[in-house]
Order: C-alpha cells, then structure tokens, then sequence
C-alpha cells in the first residue's frame, strides 16, 4: 500500500503571537481567500445560468412534461461527456501544469488542446450517430431533435469548460470570471428572448447554450495563443502522462455512470419521461447550494495542487479536511431550509404541477449535503496524486445505488431514486475518508518509525 512522503517528515513552527481577531481579518482578506471567492462567483454564475435555463424550458413546455424529461436527459449525457474530457484533459492538465515551467508549459498546454479537440470531434460524431438511429427508429418525443443539437451544442460547451480549467490552473481567476459572465448573461439573455417569443424548446436551448458558451471561450484561447505551442512529437507522450493520471478518473466516472447517472434512465425505464422531469425539476430545486460546492471544488484542486508541490502531501490533506468541515456545517444548515420551504420553491420555480414531493426533495437534499463533502474530497485526492481511490469508491458506491435503484424505483417511484441518489454520495464519502484516514495513520506511523531510527 502507497504512504504519503511528507516533504519536511519533523518542523517545528513558530508559535503565531498574533491576536485572534487580528489573524481572523488576516485570513479573511489574504489572497487565497479573495482568490476562493472569485470563483465562487463564477461557478455561482454558471450554475444560476444552467439552473435558469432549465426553469425556462420546464416553463415553456408547460403540461408536456415528457420535453422537460428529454431536457433533463440530454443534460446527463452533456455532463458525463464535460467529465469525460475533465478527466482525460482538463484535471491532467491542473495538476501537472504547476510543476512546468515556460517552454515546457507552452507544449503541454498546446497538446492538451489538441487532446481536447479530438475528444470533441468524437462526441459530436457519436451525438449525430445517435440521433440518426433514434430518428430511425420512428420515435415521435422528439429525442432525436435532442440529439442533434448535442452535437452542435457539445463543442462548445466543452471548449468553455477546457478554456476555464486552463485558467484557472494558472490561477487567472479574474479572467475566468469575466469569460463566464460574458457566456452566462448571453446566454440567460437568448433564452429569455426565445421564452418570450414562444419558440423555446429543449433543442433550441441547447443551441444557444452552446453558441453563447463557444464565442468567449474562443476570444480567450485567441488572446493565450502566444503561450501556447504545438509539438507533434510531444502529443503523444503527454496523452500518455494524462491517461497515467487520468485512467483512474475516467474509470470512476464509468463507475458513476454506471450508477447515480443512470437513475434518470431508470425513471425513465420504469415510470415514464413525465417523472423523469419531476426527479430532475426537484434535483435541479436541491441543487442550489451546488454553485457553492463546485466553486470550492474548482479552486481546490488547483490550489492543492500547488499546495502538494511547496508543502508535500500530508499538508494539503491536512488543508483539505479544514475546508470539509467547514462544508458539513453549511451543508447541515443547507439541509434544514430545504426540509422548511423546498416545497414552496419549486412551486415558485417550476409551478403547482411540480410540487407534492417533499419527501423525495428531503432526501435528495441530504444527498446534496454528502456531495458536498464528496467533492472536495474528489479534489484532494486529484491534487495528491491518488485518482485510484476515486475509481474505487465510486465503483463501491456505483454497487449500493445500483442494488438501491432497481430494488425501490419500480415499488416507490422517484421517492426510491432519491434514495439511490443518496445512497451513492454516502458510501463515496465514508470509503473515500476511510482511505485517506488510512493513508494519513500509515504516513504518521512512518515518520514515527523513522524519528525512532
């Protein structure tokens, strides 16, 4: 089994004299801190923009839930694919990119992108295919139109997505910001303009949620061109450095497919598009404290990343069980208010016809709140270079969800998936904590061993 090498195994630090109030105003106005909020911001952005985007759509199609489900389906399969290139590309490319310097920095960024490229391509393709053999099939829900647009959509999507990860690698947190505003208010903006005038659909939203996420991510790229190069020799060797790292990663999102994003499928399967839409309306309403998790979870990883290469490993866990205790608390707050008044949200939100689902909204809230945790623990095990436990603890929680799913879906409906939901985000968190815990104690007794020595 692997230990964590502390990069200095015994310091002894100086004691800080400062007073509490003053080392709390310190803390709360350092860099870091200005840094974290920045993308907080940003991620809050995007994630209002998606979360308005399917309101819109959920609104426009009013009594035919069945095109709000398709909405909600497509949007899985766009997701899984942003995971897809994060973990072959976008994650690679955050950790390794700090220890590189000029030269070398510019041809890893330069194949990264044609990596990215290449991955795009192939999923529009795919998206296309697909849509051929649906529209061949003679379906008349419109799931082809779905489809088709992915593939349009898609490209873009995943350039902005690449271009941020790039960004803020670097720590260009300013910059990402103002290529996501661009992106969001456009394309908020467009959606709004195609409600108003009637002709809003789930294909033409995610048309515009491509078009407006392509152009600002290309007028970025366009002004990184100079520090970037193309090495046709280096393209290969750095795919294999990604895949090394990302292997694991993209593993765990087989595992995660295979279970918590296979439960729309499993509405689907069993109770229909009308309750797919229902299960994604209040995934959508638990959802709010997302943008707060992603963003954290966006800034971590990099930020340990830099972390792990200054002060080794044992700090940057250290520093990431801080901030996970501090999301447990919030999250527990979080949980509390959505038991209160989710209801009256989504009815607020998405209308009477939506509402009636406490219970399922509860538990998928409690969900959420494990998430939370789960995701920045997904980032500290990116940042220290141990993807192999994500794959495993997804592959664990993947087996409960699954065996959760097929159990309750077919007896309870959508109250079952949100079990399932929640089923997956705790067995992810207790065994992935569990394997950094052990990793931590085998460090300590190591270092414990070698001062006896």
């Amino acid at each position: 089994m692997s230990q964590i090498e502390t990069s200095e195994p015994f310091v002894i630090e100086p004691v800080d004299e400062m007073p509490f109030v003053q080392r709390l105003f310190a803390m709360a106005f350092s860099r870091s801190v200005r840094q974290a909020t920045v993308v907080l911001f940003d991620q809050g952005f995007c994630s209002i923009a998606t979360f308005l985007t399917g309101v819109l759509v959920a609104r426009a199609c009013g009594d035919n839930k069945g095109e709000y489900g398709l909405y909600v389906l497509g949007f899985t399969l766009l997701i899984t694919l942003q995971i897809v290139q994060r973990c072959l590309v976008s994650v690679p490319f955050t950790v390794h990119s700090p220890h590189l310097k000029a030269r070398d920095h510019a041809t890893y960024f330069g194949s990264t992108l044609i990596h990215h490229l290449v991955i795009s391509g192939v999923a529009a393709m795919v998206f296309v295919i697909a849509a051929a053999v649906v529209s061949g099939t003679g379906r008349t829900d419109g799931f082809a139109r779905v489809l088709f647009a992915l593939a349009v959509a898609s490209v873009f999507v995943l350039l902005r997505d690449y271009t941020r990860y790039v960004l803020l690698a670097q720590l260009r947190v300013w910059a990402s910001l103002l290529m996501g505003l661009a992106a969001n208010f456009a394309t908020v903006g467009m959606l709004l303009l195609a409600y108003r005038g009637g002709w809003l659909n789930a294909p033409v939203a995610y048309l515009i949620l491509g078009g407006c996420s392509g152009l600002p991510a290309i007028i970025v790229l366009l002004s990184r061109r100079k520090h970037l190069s193309v090495v046709k020799n280096a393209l290969f060797g750095h795919l294999k450095k990604n895949w090394r790292f990302g292997k694991w990663t993209l593993a765990a999102t087989g595992a995660s497919t295979i279970g918590i994003r296979a439960i729309p499928w499993l509405v689907l399967l069993w109770c229909g598009s009308s309750s797919v839409a229902v299960f994604g309306a209040l995934m959508a309403v638990a959802g709010i404290i997302r943008p707060a998790i992603l963003g954290v979870a966006a800034y971590m990883t990099p930020k340990l990343a830099h972390h792990v290469k200054s002060r080794g490993p044992a700090s940057a866990i250290k520093a990431g069980m801080k901030v996970i205790r501090t999301m447990a608390v919030l999250a527990g707050v979080y949980v509390v208010f959505m038991w209160a008044l989710g209801n009256q949200m989504v009815g607020a939100l998405y209308t009477v016809r939506y509402q009636g689902h406490l219970t399922t909204l509860g538990i998928i809230a409690i969900g959420t709140a494990l998430g939370a945790i789960s995701t920045i623990l997904k980032s500290l095990i990116r940042a220290i270079g141990k993807p192999e436990i994500e794959f495993w603890s997804s592959g664990c929680a993947s087996i409960v969800c699954v065996l959760i799913s097929i159990s309750l879906i077919p007896r309870f409906g959508i109250v079952g998936a949100a079990i399932g939901v929640t089923g997956w985000n705790l067995t992810f968190t207790v065994v992935t904590g569990l394997r950094i815990a052990w990793m931590t104690h085998k460090s300590v007794t190591s270092c414990g061993i070698q001062m006896e020595a």
